[in-house]
């Protein structure tokens, strides 16, 4: 009986060993990072525009939902803090980079006050919770400045502690993920204001800004010319079925997932190009989701590959892929430059169309003519004398 018991307990034990590697496997493909060109640009571009553009750059990086953007970022993290690295053990007060993700608004607002309260956090700054704001009361003709023990801390007081903290700490750069919920405002407020705060921020502090979303972050973009002449914009595009390199280049982001997946022999995924294109619409993000999903389904199964079956049942639905290629497409075009945007450009600054100075000033606009009131004439020469007076 004993005996019995203990088989049963190991075969127990083998089975939940076994499902925890099934799981460790899925979690292990799912944090390896695949290049692939479009990746591998930004990170070069963004990384040389950081270190060559002022101290008080905002950049907007903004793209499909599922195209890598978090992927870019972790990127472009690692290689600030490779290149501070021998700064960082001499000066252990300095931080490398400051990186949060923006509250998702509750209430439908963004809440600065919280969002103020996670870099805080990020900076390890201690007694966050404990801050008091001060209140001022006047007795008789003295103004006295009291600490409120009732008193909600405001977010100008954690707005303040934030910018003491960036200066003290002095990150390269301030990341702010899913930076899209900044636009997330009341009727009475602007969406410059939101914008406005980061701008004052990356100035006050001489740090550049970093916000990531996807295009909805666009509402943000040229509200005011200096918010234009002070950001800098990447675009992170899916992968284009109907562009030559695009296609190889996604060809070769399924071959090297495939290449990563625990089975004895790597599955042939590039078969299956043109599926896994139109269920991912082109992005390496969906693409990677879709794969882990498929991927625990045969690790479940016990299965030596990934079949079209675990593909299927494992697919995003259509009406979900419909809205994000929605938004890309409206995107893509909010981002494209047109030939007629260009010479509407150059015709309000004095310029012809094909390139050069016009040679006449604009002619001033025509009087406009007044409106008669019903029954009034029209303005005219009347004749003076008559024929038969002139006779006598």
């Amino acid at each position: 009986m004993k005996g019995t018991s203990g088989g049963d307990a190991n075969s127990k034990m083998d089975e939940c060993t076994k499902k925890l590697l099934s799981d460790s496997q899925v979690v292990d493909f799912y944090r390896r990072k695949i290049n692939h060109p479009k990746l591998e640009t930004l990170e070069i571009e963004l990384t040389t525009t950081l270190l060559d553009s002022p101290k008080n750059t905002v950049f907007l990086i903004v793209g499909p939902s599922g195209a890598g953007k978090s992927t870019l970022r972790e990127k472009i993290e690692h290689n600030i803090r490779l290149a501070l690295a021998e700064q960082l053990i001499e000066d252990t007060e300095r931080l490398a980079l400051v990186s949060v993700e923006a509250p998702s608004p509750e209430s439908g607002i963004f809440n600065w006050r919280e969002h103020f309260k996670l870099m805080l956090e990020e900076f390890n700054e201690p007694l966050i919770d404990l801050k008091k704001d001060s209140v001022e009361r006047r007795i008789g003709p003295h103004v006295a400045v009291l600490a409120g023990d009732n008193v909600r801390v405001s977010s100008a007081a954690y707005r303040t502690s934030v910018e003491k903290a960036i200066k003290r700490r002095r990150p390269l750069a301030v990341f702010i993920d899913e930076a899209q919920h900044l636009a997330k405002v009341s009727r009475g407020k602007r969406l410059q204001d939101q914008l406005d705060v980061v701008k004052s921020i990356a100035n006050r502090t001489k740090t550049p800004h970093i916000l990531v979303g996807p295009y909805e972050l666009l509402r943000l973009r040229n509200l005011s010319g200096q918010l234009s002449r002070r950001s800098i914009d990447f675009h992170f595009p899916r992968y284009r079925a109907n562009v030559d390199e695009d296609v190889v280049a996604f060809r070769n982001v399924i071959r090297q997932f495939a290449r990563i997946m625990p089975f004895p022999e790597s599955p042939d995924l590039v078969q299956e190009w043109d599926y896994l294109y139109e269920r991912s619409i082109g992005c390496v993000g969906i693409l990677k989701d879709w794969l882990t999903r498929a991927l625990a389904k045969a690790l479940r199964q016990k299965a030596q590959t990934i079949t079209h079956d675990d593909l299927k049942k494992t697919q995003m639905d259509i009406s979900k892929l419909n809205q994000l290629l929605t938004e890309c497409i409206e995107g893509e075009l909010y981002l494209q430059e047109s030939e007629d945007d260009r010479n509407k450009l150059r015709i309000r600054m004095g310029l012809d169309k094909q390139g050069g100075v016009k040679d006449s000033a604009p002619k001033p606009p025509k009087p406009s003519k007044k409106k008669q009131k019903p029954g009034s004439r029209n303005p005219t020469r009347d004749k003076v004398g008559t024929k038969n007076a002139a006779i006598g």
